[in-house]
């Protein structure tokens, strides 16, 4: 799910020396260059800024507008998306068709061999065997692009409707800082084998949401299956990271000190270009068309660039009839083909000449009026869903209402702020806190006061009662207030982020939570940092460390993802580690890497400390057995942190030092010696003989006691056997 690093670097050796020839040529280069001089003349090229400039400059206008549409959605993109992106923003990209019949993929060619871009699954150069190339562009060429200069087209302005609905930027903030707040505290997502999210942990998600699993809606407008949408979209963002490919975790990048705009244009970015979710259900027989969502996802974007000077609404099928002329014959929700083929004489494909083409009359009109009727009924019901869905979620438009439908649209300040950046004003922070706390534990919040980060903090520490366009309000509760403490920090922080405004009793109440949750708590996930001293944890802390400290060298981490430079990482669902070695004295060195955590006490309670080392006792394993401990608990979990298994006298040993001494009989007995060991076996066998034998010590070799001994004379007498030996 993760994106792959945007830089060049590591693709370049994997090239041919033409193209890499091609690639450098942008850069100032002329003539054949060797392989390894044109790799180093392109990464010279890239790491300087004045050289990046100098190459943008030599741009023309169509390769600047693919780039900038490339940095908006995050740099990565397919030929396809890319061709439609560019005719929706008024280019017209070169129609030559590749050996496919494919027009998309040769401008995607154009700009590997310009050295603008390259193919994500490169291998031997850029010319894949499939015409739809999934291209991306290095980070440091796309942050010197300037903004998209979309050609602009008027749209006709619409009345206004009877009934218009519009989300606030805080409501958008709101629910997406609470999404990733509900997977915190559910402890993640579990992944399954194919990395997809386990239904039943998405199931559990929507719940607490208090959304459909299969739809939601946002002021009476559908967003269909959101919660699967938005946890791939947070995943692209870098919000949530997959911990061992066995589960989501929320990072440590915070989605809630990101002003609106930005949050929004994170999340847009991304939204964009995800393939496992769809705008309304497709049966079955259309899930391999679902990645052509992501064009049409783009191309709306390319045309809302168009209405940013306009406060007027613009009806439905205008926006529809705009988005069509520019793209409508060259894309459709099938893939990068219009919807109705186009009359066979209208184009020149490969193997038919001008002659032939001129034998049949064009009836390009009543092709472009089917074309339009197919459009309405399937693409444009594709943008209605998208305007009411995703779009409306992230207040991007307001929409108009006509007798229960959507019929038009603008877009609302927010979406001005995130499609033109440059124009943002850094917001101010509250200068108080935009709430009431009320001594029935509620507080109600003004959230077009309220910066990202104080929703973050509610979400973190209360409960969300009800939220509508202006208010929301939230409770405090035992179990909101031991989560913060859990995750976020302690109570005195807490207080001071509510502010001074915090009733007494409320206070009090929240005391006397914290003070018996932290009598004792059972945590089933925890990650917990060891530092060397306290005072290396302390300076951890102060620099950023996001976690509370526990004892004196631990701190117990807010999130699954480890601060850099970790020495030793161990996982306690795994076996412990093999870190000990034991002798048949019982003492016991830690010879391999380090013991986990729970190896100390263990040693600590049935062992002595000697210096660096432990020391196995019959004094300190019988002290451990008197106090109830059980010497086959401790020889399991020892036996699975030794590096050598332990010898095997010293098991008998601790047995017998644990009050279970092997049983042993210490007594007189004699030695009868047969020189035929079959004789043996039929004294053994025999019922006269049998009972006077105590036991065998070998094929030849009886034991008697010593009572017995006149009894089996007399017997060996009678049977006329020769005892070899008798030892008494």
């Amino acid at each position: 799910m993760e994106q792959p690093h945007q830089r060049f670097d590591s693709y370049l050796q994997l090239m041919n020396s033409n193209e890499l020839q091609r690639m450098a040529r942008i850069w100032g280069t002329r003539g054949a260059l060797r392989k390894d001089a044109a790799i180093i003349a392109i990464s010279e090229g890239l790491s300087d800024q004045r050289m990046v400039d100098a190459a943008i400059i030599q741009l023309d206008a169509i390769e600047l507008a693919a780039l900038s549409i490339m940095r908006r959605i995050g740099g990565i993109i397919r030929s396809s998306h890319l061709a439609i992106a560019l005719r929706a923003a008024g280019y017209q990209p070169p129609e030559t068709p590749d050996m496919y019949g494919n027009t998309s993929s040769p401008f995607a060619q154009r700009l590997c061999e310009r050295g603008l871009a390259l193919p994500i699954e490169q291998r031997y150069g850029y010319f894949s065997p499939y015409s739809d190339l999934v291209v991306f562009s290095d980070d440091r060429l796309l942050a010197r692009v300037p903004a998209l200069k979309v050609k602009q087209i008027t749209l006709l302005a619409a009345p206004e409707p009877p009934e218009s609905r519009i989300r606030r930027p805080a409501q958008v903030a709101l629910d997406l800082i609470g999404v990733v707040e509900a997977i915190r505290a559910q402890g993640g997502l579990q992944l399954t084998k194919s990395n997809a999210v386990r239904v039943t942990d998405m199931r559990k998600l929507s719940k607490t949401l208090g959304w459909g699993e299969a739809e939601a809606h946002f002021d009476g407008l559908l967003f269909t299956r959101p919660v699967q949408g938005l946890v791939e979209t947070l995943t692209n963002t870098g919000h949530l990271v997959a911990i061992n490919s066995e589960r989501l975790m929320v990072s440590n990048s915070d989605i809630a000190t990101l002003p609106y705009p930005t949050l929004v244009a994170e999340v847009l970015g991304q939204f964009i270009g995800i393939q496992s979710w769809y705008e309304y259900d497709l049966p079955y027989w259309s899930e391999t068309f679902a990645n052509t969502g992501a064009g049409m996802r783009l191309a709306m974007l390319m045309l809302f660039e168009c209405m940013l000077d306009t406060q007027s609404f613009v009806s439905l099928e205008t926006f529809s009839r705009t988005l069509f002329d520019r793209i409508g014959q060259h894309y459709s929700l099938n893939g990068p083909h219009p919807r109705v083929a186009r009359p066979w004489n209208m184009q020149r494909p490969r193997g038919r000449t001008k002659a032939e083409q001129k034998t049949t009359p064009v009836d390009e009109q009543g092709w472009l009026e089917r074309l339009w009727g197919e459009w309405r009924l399937y693409e444009e019901r594709w943008i209605t869903y998208a305007l009411a869905g995703w779009l409306y979620f992230l207040g991007m438009v307001e929409v108009g209402i006509e007798d229960g439908q959507l019929n038009a649209l603008r877009l609302t300040d927010l979406a001005r702020a995130v499609l033109r950046p440059q124009a943002q004003v850094k917001p101010a922070e509250p200068a108080v806190a935009p709430w009431i706390i009320q001594p029935n534990y509620e507080i109600v919040v003004y959230l077009e006061q309220a910066a990202p980060t104080q929703l973050a903090l509610l979400e973190r520490a209360a409960e969300r009662v009800q939220a509508d366009i202006h208010v929301a309000r939230y409770r405090l509760t035992r179990e909101s207030v031991a989560r913060w403490t859990d995750r976020s920090g302690t109570l005195d922080s807490l207080l001071a982020a509510l502010g001074p405004s915090v009733p007494q009793n409320v206070a009090a109440t929240m005391r006397e939570w914290v003070t018996q949750h932290e009598r004792i708590t059972m945590r089933r996930r925890a990650n917990l940092l060891k530092y060397p001293t306290s005072a290396a944890r302390d300076a951890a802390l102060s620099n950023g460390v996001s976690g509370r400290p526990i004892g004196e060298l631990f701190v117990l981490l807010d999130t699954a993802i480890l601060p850099q430079r970790i020495t030793t990482s161990i996982n306690y669902l795994d076996p412990p580690p093999a870190t000990l070695k034991v002798d048949e004295t019982g003492q016991i060195d830690v010879v391999r890497g380090k013991p986990d955590l729970l190896t100390e006490p263990l040693l600590d309670r049935w062992a002595e400390r000697v210096g660096d080392h432990w020391k196995l006792t019959a004094a300190s394993v019988g002290a451990a057995a008197q106090r109830g401990y059980r010497i086959d608990d401790f020889s399991r979990e020892f036996d699975q942190r030794l590096t050598r298994a332990i010898p095997p006298v010293l098991t008998v040993a601790l047995r017998a030092w644990a009050g279970a001494p092997a049983q042993t009989e210490l007594g007189r007995i004699s030695i009868l010696r047969l020189a035929d060991p079959n004789v043996a076996q039929a004294l053994l066998a025999s019922k006269r003989f049998s009972p006077l034998i105590r036991g065998q010590a070998g094929d030849h070799i009886l034991l008697i006691e010593r009572a017995n001994l006149t009894k089996i004379r007399e017997l060996l007498q009678w049977a006329g056997i020769t005892a070899a030996e008798i030892d008494e």
